[in-house]
């Protein structure tokens, strides 16, 4: 077989037979030898054993780091969005910009990366989180199509803005910001035209900035509006899910108060 070339191999290994109890964890890695002989070794993996209420937590928290990240990201993303209309308030009122405003236009490209990275990332934002969920869906067999659907649904929602919006937002910025320092460098010296004595330097930057700015933040919008759409249906869902557990939880206690009550009538009745 060609070098690099991928072959799937299937190993039933039924766990059933060992016995395992829950809090039981099992270290494992697999080899592979060729004609040579030369053999292999995978990375160790581990299997933990657990309850399905301490699955449903595991999942539960899972959840809840998916609304907190889109939760924080869409602060962040409203941070940059502010710093953006400031700035296109300030170019329709006054027509000026300085190096003051280039750098409050850094920190929300600053800002914006971090939007973005938070979003697409699948190291370490939320599609981690995201793909985490529907690997414990998947590698432990749990039959639920709404959570699968839902999170099926934030991935694409997710693929759809860094296609459509988090690239043109970045590119938009950094033009802006190039134009700016560019006009400011070519005028040395004090400001022409101060509106107050004592300010910094500023000069009149090109039509083309406001509209980098209009475009921008047109896009920070749709970015924004998206973030919430999906925090409110995840926060529905989640609600619907935390009194689902709650009546469960409920059931299992009044069973085993009823397990309790006839035991102690067993041994009560004939006294």
């Amino acid at each position: 077989r060609e070098a690099g070339e991928r072959v799937p191999v299937a190993y039933p290994w039924k766990l059933a037979d060992l016995g395992l109890r829950p809090g039981a964890q099992i270290n494992f890695h697999a080899t592979a030898a060729d004609y040579l002989p030369q053999t292999g070794k995978s990375d160790p993996r581990q299997l933990l054993i657990i309850t399905p209420e301490e699955l449903a937590d595991r999942l539960a928290a899972r959840q809840a780091a998916i609304l907190g990240e889109l939760a924080r990201v869409l602060g962040m993303q409203r941070q940059s969005r502010q710093q953006v209309a400031g700035l296109e308030i300030q170019l329709r009122e006054v027509g000026r910009l300085a190096q003051l405003d280039v750098d409050h236009l850094r920190g929300a490209e600053l800002n914006q990366r971090q939007v973005n990275q938070t979003l697409t990332s699948r190291s370490e934002g939320v599609p981690m989180h995201v793909l985490g969920l529907l690997d414990d869906l998947k590698n432990n067999k749990i039959d639920s199509p709404d959570v699968q659907r839902q999170m099926e649904g934030v991935l694409a929602r997710i693929e759809r803005l860094a296609k459509e919006d988090l690239p043109v937002v970045s590119q938009e910025l950094t033009s802006a910001i190039k134009a700016v320092q560019v006009k400011l460098e070519e005028q040395p010296g004090p400001d022409p035209a101060p509106t107050k004595p004592g300010e910094p330097r500023s000069v009149r930057p090109d039509p083309s900035v406001a509209g980098s700015l209009a475009a921008a933040g047109k896009h920070q919008d749709r970015v924004i509006a998206a973030l919430e759409e999906m925090l409110g249906q995840l926060a529905r869902w989640d609600s619907y899910r935390r009194f689902h557990r709650e009546i469960a939880q409920l059931l299992r206690d009044q069973e085993e108060l009823a397990r309790r009550a006839a035991d102690l009538s067993r041994r009560t009745l004939t006294k």
